[in-house]
């Protein structure tokens, strides 16, 4: 997959946290009573990245509710079956979730369903790795204001 970025959109600091080479991004996620089960974890549905993973358990969580987490993509390094899951992103277990108010949103959680952006996941020379929630993971031409952490609009060839 090929992505040809269309306009540069990159949100506040506050949403994205960069560490090591680790890219941490806030999202919303929620919790369900009857999440699919993975392994030894869960997959709960996200905001910006559709399908999440956590491989450990949040105590006190309330189910049907949305909370504000941090997720990071899941290293390459790890052999299970990301193309069968449809998961590329884990909420980590070393975080508290922030349940959101609900006067934030409807009763209609489909407002979960975000827009088709990006956020730059790596970068070399003369490309960068773009995440989408539907398309999964691309490559475009590497641009000086494409930052790692940073979320981008793109069209897809």
């Amino acid at each position: 997959m090929v992505l040809n970025v269309d306009n540069y959109h990159l949100k506040s600091l506050d949403n994205l946290d960069v560490k090591c080479d680790i890219t941490k991004v806030r999202t919303e996620v929620i919790f369900r009573q009857s999440n699919e089960k993975i392994g030894h974890g869960i997959i709960i549905q996200s905001k910006h990245f559709d399908r999440v993973a956590v491989f450990a358990p949040f105590s006190g969580i309330i189910i049907n509710r949305i909370y504000s987490v941090y997720v990071e993509r899941i290293p390459r390094d790890q052999q299970w079956n990301e193309q069968e899951s449809g998961t590329y992103w884990f909420v980590p277990s070393n975080q508290i979730p922030e349940l959101v108010p609900i006067s934030k949103y409807s009763a209609n959680d489909r407002e979960l369903i975000g827009p088709l952006v990006g956020v730059v996941v790596s970068k070399a020379i003369r490309f960068a790795f773009v995440w989408s929630p539907s398309l999964g993971e691309g490559i475009c031409e590497n641009h000086e204001n494409l930052v790692i952490g940073g979320w981008i609009k793109f069209m897809a060839e």
